[in-house]
């Protein structure tokens, strides 16, 4: 199946090409009025004026265009970056899912798990907070979140159940809510681009 990105971008390209289509149309008609203008003053006349007009025409086209390409591009950066905030929640639900079973049982290759899905987890984590996207208030969920994590950091390193239930209850709640916020942008820009 076609994406809708790809789908989105075959027909940025069709308009492309008939913009340009309606530019060499109109430099043609403005080439015929020229020949035209000391015979037939009137036909002359005709050809300049749909000359000009075909030209407004694929200018405006061509900067619908550049529009569209300028939206494309936003929409993805959006749908990235909540995707990497949504996936962030199941990191959270990873990770301690991990914590429990390593209070059962002691396992070196979950504990080098648990290390990596920290590190992605952190990652990411460094990854939204630096993202042009956010707004004050992303930045205050932001900042939240990473007052949680510290907390839930150290629950799973002192090994505190009860500790690592409570924050990291907060901390989906937290990270659940930047999601939301993300979305809500992504909301404004679809009303902006209707």
């Amino acid at each position: 199946m076609v994406s809708l990105e790809t789908r989105l971008r075959t027909v940025i390209d069709q308009l492309a090409v008939t913009a340009r289509t309606s530019k060499l149309i109109s430099i043609n008609a403005a080439l015929i009025a020229g020949r035209n203008r000391g015979r037939h003053a009137s036909d002359s006349v005709a050809f300049e004026t749909v000359a000009a007009e075909i030209q407004r025409l694929s200018e405006e086209s061509s900067a619908g265009i550049d529009e569209l390409h300028t939206v494309l591009d936003t929409v993805q950066i959006l749908s990235r970056t909540i995707n990497l905030a949504g996936r962030q929640r199941m990191l959270s639900q990873k990770i301690m899912k991990v914590f429990l079973i390593l209070r059962e049982r002691r396992s070196s290759p979950l504990r080098v798990e648990q290390a990596a899905l920290i590190a992605e987890f952190e990652n990411a984590q460094a990854k939204l907070a630096g993202s042009g996207l956010n707004t004050a208030q992303i930045r205050e969920t932001m900042s939240n979140t990473k007052s949680v994590w510290a907390r839930f950091r150290e629950a799973l390193n002192q090994s505190d159940l009860e500790m690592a239930i409570t924050t990291n209850e907060q901390l989906l709640l937290s990270l659940h809510q930047t999601v939301l916020l993300y979305e809500d942008i992504a909301g404004a820009r679809r009303r902006i681009a209707a």
